[in-house]
């Protein structure tokens, strides 16, 4: 089973999701009594998996099922906890540049546009450090052979789970 986490970083996982082919010689599958839980002891008709069940995913449940005469059977299913939610920043905050050529000749120096991105946000990530960001071409490259020639920079930000978003900036 895959859990999807939203907007808040959690997602609620109902038992009968986790239910494979219960069955019961006595009681139809729609009188069966289904809960869910991190324990055999706390459990459900659902159960909310967080930041944290994302960072160790996947994560171990118990599924209880009960028939109408209060017979019971309990195993255990993991849950893949998934983020594909990319992060967010405003592009439009990071300029164009124009930059002069090197002394005596006709090509230009890509610049770092990594260090311009600022406020990425995340549904999963709370700090600015845990961003991937990175651009292409890289920072010192060399682009140009003549005046007015252009290069497209594509600046890229991941989050801890590999979902990304990218944004181009042109340097004449």
């Amino acid at each position: 089973v895959t859990a999807i986490v939203g907007d808040d970083c959690d997602a609620i996982v109902d038992a009968t999701s986790v239910n494979g082919v219960s069955y019961d010689n006595c009681t139809t599958g729609d009188n069966l009594l289904f809960e869910i839980g991190r324990d055999t002891m706390n459990m459900g008709a659902d159960l909310t998996v967080t930041m944290d069940d994302l960072a160790n995913s996947p994560i171990t449940v118990y599924l209880r099922v009960t028939d109408e005469a209060g017979n019971t059977s309990i195993c255990s299913a993991e849950i893949n906890v998934e983020d594909e939610t990319p992060p967010s920043f405003d592009c439009d905050l990071i300029a164009d540049l124009t930059v002069n050529t090197e002394i005596g000749a006709c090509y230009g120096i890509v610049p770092d546009f990594t260090n311009a991105v600022m406020g990425p946000m995340d549904n999963c990530t709370d700090m600015d450090d845990q961003f991937t960001i990175t651009q292409e071409p890289l920072a010192g490259s060399l682009f140009g052979s003549q005046p007015g020639d252009i290069v497209m920079v594509e600046i890229t930000i991941a989050d801890l789970d590999g979902n990304a978003i990218t944004c181009s900036k042109t340097v004449t």
